[in-house]
């Protein structure tokens, strides 16, 4: 079956965060694997929102995808595709942008861009194992031994995804930045 745990100390910046380890050992699956890492935000119609986490993968599959949900995008498939290999690329894109960067500890921050169709909350994001770096939404296929960790997912109002926020759990706006030169 789909097994999600807390792995304390493996998150991305290597102290006890708030990592998950996801875990697929099943050899069967007809329907898209798939797990929703920020579970509710308030959608403002016409708004451009991006989502960002950071995945590691441990084991078995390189191949993810990132969903704009129904709840918060209206009808219609709403993803980018991504590959967790090498340098990292983006893949088949539906209704949105996507980029991808190798960061620290093996993990790589994606990230989705997609303008909201309408108003409401819900659930925003849906991460999902998917068969081809071509695959269209929440693909199934036949797979097993999947093991990746997942990191410091945020959703953001804007069209570009921010540095991560590190916020226990509430919300958090950035300061302002300021560069000193000497």
């Amino acid at each position: 079956g789909l097994g999600v745990a807390a792995v304390t100390g493996h998150g991305a910046f290597g102290v006890p965060s708030t990592a998950t380890r996801w875990s697929r050992t099943a050899a069967v699956e007809t329907s898209g694997i798939f797990i929703t890492p920020v579970d509710s935000v308030d959608f403002v119609a016409g708004t451009v929102y991006t989502f960002s986490v950071l995945v590691r993968p441990i084991s078995g599959h390189t191949l993810v995808q990132l969903n704009g949900t129904s709840m918060a995008f209206g009808s219609g498939d709403r993803f980018v595709n991504f590959d967790l290999s090498g340098e990292g690329s983006v893949g088949r894109t539906m209704n949105g942008t996507g980029r991808i960067e190798r960061t620290v500890r093996g993990f790589y921050r994606i990230s989705a861009t997609f303008t909201a169709a309408q108003t409401g909350t819900g659930p925003a994001l849906v991460i999902t194992l998917i068969p081809s770096i071509d695959s269209s939404w929440r693909a199934p296929f036949t797979t097993s031994q999947i093991v990746v960790d997942v990191d410091c997912a945020q959703v953001e109002a804007a069209p570009f995804a921010s540095s991560f926020i590190l916020t226990n759990g509430a919300a958090a706006t950035r300061s302002g930045e300021v560069c000193y030169l000497q």
